[in-house]
């Protein structure tokens, strides 16, 4: 038991103290049971093999505590203080990004999504939920909720948004198709990324789940969540979690409903070439990838990363960096954002230069570097990146018919690119081609299976094979939750 146990804490970062032993074995025997077996070694071999019954084992280890609009008084800081400043801020084009980090049965991001609504900000938002629950995520998906969790306070607000079905609830469509639902084990290193959709986010909720884990993987935790917000973006977490002021270089604010932590924002950015305009702006996954995979799959030789990869240029071709794109890819890596732009707007003669330059741009407005990309794009059309970059810019932009087919010129480009397939499937799960998603959905899971697991994907922010297949695999089963 003990060693399940730890094989479980390394997979997810729960901590199982003292305190909480004789309460996790409780849990994990009733998983046992669930799943039909008394035999420690054939569930252990299980838990490995079967995601199903590892999100069952998590269900029984963790609280899923969640009702609508819960904490109430954060939600009424949303509405009094941080959606306006957005708006004040970004302007009336920008598309509010939200995260729900732990969503369990979907509660919390469709009460997001319920505030955009009343606000007025539905049309121009975008709401996501995660969970490393299975379960809970179909719960969430299916939509159907029972008295318990329309009580508090704000119980009246959530109940217009749903018809009555029977004894229960059924959330209305137009809220629940507001809100993307997918898997992710925060205790992974896979986010910030555009697999994950984790990044340039206004909004981060992560609530009464950093109780869990242990210390390290608090810390990690909290570095990657600073990581996943856009310059100036908010993060709240639970009155229990445990403080994160120490685990990244976060502005703590004191309010009414708690502790707010916030990325700092951007400084005030001059003008770096003529033709793009100089004006604050929104900030994307972009900016953590100045050192991510090429369309070759590897990365310039010059750029250091976390996972320290080296190789080709974007441009498929061998090109050793001089010193002004070694500046440019520095100041980049260290967020100074404003100098890259500057840099690399004196020379763009390269597609992994026009790259990194259409990145540096969207780290304060998306809308100049989707244009922007367009025309590298016309001096590079055959760059595979380009192509990708411009497709992601599209899809934050709302523009998702237009990102299709940015995405699907990738593939014609490549057709082993399993990130852009991921994409793809993401893109058409928003537009409702439920079919064409798990096509795209299927392939990239295919082209990841066929690789070593830890393998790092194209295009795919330095996820794993193993893993981005797991998300895809994931993707598949929330649009077809019956096909086991």
């Amino acid at each position: 038991m003990t060693e399940l146990l730890q094989f479980l804490s390394r997979k997810t970062g729960l901590t199982f103290s003292t305190s909480r032993s004789d309460i996790a074995r409780d849990g994990v025997m009733r998983a046992m049971a669930a799943a039909g077996t008394s035999c420690l070694a054939d569930y252990r071999a299980w838990l490995e093999s079967d995601a199903a019954v590892f999100d069952s084992l998590v269900s029984e280890l963790t609280v899923g505590e969640t009702y609508f609009f819960r904490d109430h008084d954060q939600f009424d800081y949303l509405r009094r203080e941080v959606l306006p400043a957005i708006c004040r801020e970004l302007g009336s084009d920008h598309v509010i990004r939200m995260w729900s980090a732990a969503c369990a049965s979907g509660e919390e991001p469709y009460s997001l999504a319920m505030l955009l609504d009343e606000e007025g900000l539905a049309q121009r938002s975008h709401v996501l939920g995660t969970d490393v629950s299975r379960d809970a995520l179909a719960k969430a998906e299916a939509g159907i909720y029972r008295q318990w969790s329309l009580r508090g306070s704000a119980g009246d607000a959530a109940r217009r948004y749903l018809d009555r079905r029977g004894t229960g609830y059924r959330l209305r469509n137009d809220i629940r198709d507001r809100v993307v639902l997918q898997y992710l084990n925060l205790a992974d290193d896979s986010y910030p990324s555009f697999a994950t959709h984790t990044w340039g986010l206004d909004v981060i909720l992560c609530r009464n789940v950093l109780i869990y884990f242990d210390e390290q993987t608090v810390a990690r935790v909290g570095r990657q969540l600073y990581e996943s917000l856009r310059p100036g973006g908010w993060l709240l977490i639970g009155a229990s979690d445990p403080p994160l002021r120490e685990c990244a270089p976060f502005v703590v604010e004191t309010a009414d409903c708690g502790l707010i932590y916030r990325r700092p924002s951007l400084p005030a950015i001059g003008n770096p070439s003529d033709d793009v305009r100089t004006a604050p702006g929104r900030s994307t996954s972009l900016r953590r990838s100045a050192s991510r995979v090429s369309s070759s799959g590897s990365r310039p030789e010059s750029i250091s990363t976390s996972r320290g990869e080296s190789g080709r240029a974007a441009s498929g071709s061998e090109r050793r960096s001089g010193p002004a794109d070694n500046a440019a890819q520095r100041a980049f890596r260290d967020g100074e954002y404003a100098r890259a732009e500057r840099l690399l707007s004196q020379s763009l003669d390269e597609a992994d230069q026009c790259a990194l330059y259409v990145r540096s741009v969207a780290c304060r407005d998306s809308g100049d570097a989707a244009r922007l990309c367009a025309e590298c794009l016309s001096r590079n059309p055959t760059s595979t990146e380009l192509h990708f970059l411009h497709a992601a810019l599209l899809m934050e932009l709302e523009q998702n018919l237009e990102a299709a087919e940015a995405a699907r010129r990738v593939l014609f480009l490549d057709r082993t690119l399993a990130a852009a397939h991921f994409m793809l499937g993401a893109i058409l799960r928003r537009l409702g081609d439920d079919s064409g998603a798990a096509r795209a959905f299927r392939n990239a899971s295919r082209i990841c299976r066929a690789r070593p697991p830890a393998e790092v994907q194209p295009l795919s922010d330095g996820e794993r094979a193993d893993r981005l297949a797991q998300a895809a695999e994931q993707n598949l089963r929330l649009l077809h939750p019956s096909s086991e």
